[in-house]
């Protein structure tokens, strides 16, 4: 069976090289780069994960803290995986106490990315 990954990034390019490396993989890749997007995204059914990266943008990680608040509310078990671009660690405490499972430094490798969402979807727990 095919999860659906939400993949929230800013970036166009880094949006699609990411999406062909998780689809490879066997995800189905739903993509955004707007928290609004996301946020509506998230009350369909169907999404098994979400991946979104906080930036050093404070208006940006607001929104997306936004996105991650949102997850738990029709989704309680949704894995939520954090890619931290820059961030302050204040934002990325919020966002672990927003219901983030993991958080990962944003030049992880993609691999190790792939490898906690699998995890997560497996039950197996947080990191």
């Amino acid at each position: 069976m095919k999860h659906r990954l939400l993949l929230v990034e800013g970036a166009a390019a880094t949006l699609s090289s990411m999406q062909e490396y998780f689809e490879a993989l066997g995800f189905e890749v739903v993509r955004t780069g707007a928290a609004r997007d996301a946020r509506e995204t998230l009350l369909r059914p169907g999404i098994a994960a979400l991946l979104i990266e906080l930036c050093a943008d404070p208006s940006e990680v607001s929104d997306r803290l936004d996105v991650i608040r949102g997850a738990r509310r029709p989704q309680a078990g949704l894995p939520i995986v954090v890619l931290a671009d820059g961030a302050p660690a204040a934002f990325l405490e919020e966002a672990r106490r927003l219901g983030a499972d993991v958080v990962l430094e944003r030049t992880s490798r993609l691999a190790e990315v792939a490898e906690n969402l699998e995890r997560l979807l497996n039950g197996a727990g947080e990191a």
